[in-house]
Parts: C-alpha cells; sequence; structure tokens
C-alpha cells in the first residue's frame, strides 16, 4: 500500500477535530531526536511508516498547521476512508468474491447485494474494543453478530460491498483487507498429482 501524498491532493482536512489518526509526510529518510522530541510535545505518536517519508500516526491534538509549521513535515491530512478501504476491494466491488465456506454466510441474494470476505483491522493500541466495533458493523450492515468474528486485533466477516465505505469511517478502523480464499490439503494434492498411482509412491533417499 503507498500513499502518494503531495501537492496533487486538493482535498485536506481542516483539522483533526473528527479522527485521532492522520498521514504525515516528511522531508527526510530518517527523523533525529530533536524532530522526535518536536513531535512528542504536540501528543504526537508514530504508529506505523506506510510508505516512503509517510507516517500513520495517532494525533491527540486537533490543529493541523502546529504540524504543518515543523521544518520536516511537508504534509498532513487525516487518515481518510479512501486509504483504509483495500484498492483490489474497490476496484472489484462489482465483483463478488466467493467467501470461505467456514464464514457460515453465504451472498445476501434477497437484496441482490454482492457480499465479500474481508479482515477490518483495527489501529495498534485503538480504545475501542473489538466488541464494540462487531456490534456497529452488524448495526451498519444487517449482518448477523455471529457471523462475525474477532481475531486479535482484526474482525472477519461477511459484508455487503456496499457497506465498505461506511465502516471505513469508524475511526478505530485502520484498514480494510480482502480475505483469500486458502485451498484445503486435498483439492492442493489433486492438482499436483493429477491421477493416483496404482501403486504407492516410494521416496528417494
Amino acid at each position: 500500500m503507498t500513499f502518494p501524498l503531495d501537492s496533487t491532493i486538493n482535498v485536506v482536512a481542516i483539522d483533526a477535530a473528527q479522527t485521532d489518526y492522520i498521514l504525515v509526510q516528511t522531508s527526510k529518510e530518517t527523523l533525529d531526536d530533536d524532530n522526535y522530541n518536536a513531535l512528542d510535545f504536540l501528543e504526537f505518536e508514530l504508529l506505523d511508516m506506510v510508505s516512503e517519508r509517510t507516517y500513520l500516526c495517532r494525533f491527540k491534538g486537533k490543529d493541523l498547521d502546529q504540524l504543518r509549521d515543523l521544518d520536516f513535515v511537508t504534509f498532513v491530512d487525516t487518515y481518510k476512508e479512501d486509504f483504509v478501504v483495500a484498492a483490489s476491494l474497490k476496484e472489484e466491488a462489482s465483483t463478488p468474491r466467493p467467501l470461505l465456506v467456514s464464514s457460515g454466510q453465504a451472498p445476501d441474494v434477497s437484496t441482490g447485494q454482492a457480499m465479500v470476505q474481508v479482515d477490518v483491522v483495527l489501529h495498534s493500541g485503538s480504545a475501542a474494543d473489538g466488541g464494540t466495533i462487531k456490534r456497529e458493523i452488524a448495526r451498519m450492515t444487517g449482518v448477523e453478530p455471529s457471523t462475525i468474528t474477532i481475531i486479535d486485533e482484526r474482525l472477519r466477516a461477511g459484508l455487503p460491498y456496499s457497506s465498505l465505505m461506511k465502516i471505513a469511517q469508524l475511526d478505530p478502523v485502520q484498514a480494510i483487507l480482502p480475505v483469500h480464499q486458502v485451498k484445503v490439503m486435498h483439492d492442493i494434492r489433486r492438482e499436483v498429482f493429477p491421477s493416483s498411482p496404482s501403486q504407492p509412491m516410494s521416496l528417494l533417499v
């Protein structure tokens, strides 16, 4: 995932009043102690480097201009929902991805909504617990809460494509990623060995 933050972006947030998460791009490959001290003073926490010189950060303040005024910062914006939803999900929104059998949920034929199996990943150290987000996702999408599984700091569920951008607006959500179907070993062996040998195979040692 890359974040090409530059002057071609026309709409940036005025402040961070609605979120605790922002993206910051710097002019330096490596920040020094003075840079970190300046950021610490502003109640600022680096969470992850998401692209070259671009960081996902937790920011408890609201005034983004304090960050933009730092001489080593080239761009600041809130962590918008466009960054949350994986590009492949947005590109394939018109083509439903098959759900894993273990999900226990079929495509919603009653509403005609295309469904997709996803992991909803929460920000590291988020104050929101998985149970709260699970209930909110169920409320927003109409899916049964029992079909949403909490796995550490992520939730796995079969959700309508049309709901992904709404879920991305939940502040504790860092990413929405597709779950790729994994073939069971029986199917893999069938592909590797299309026909069963008449005699048991011996191993060369």
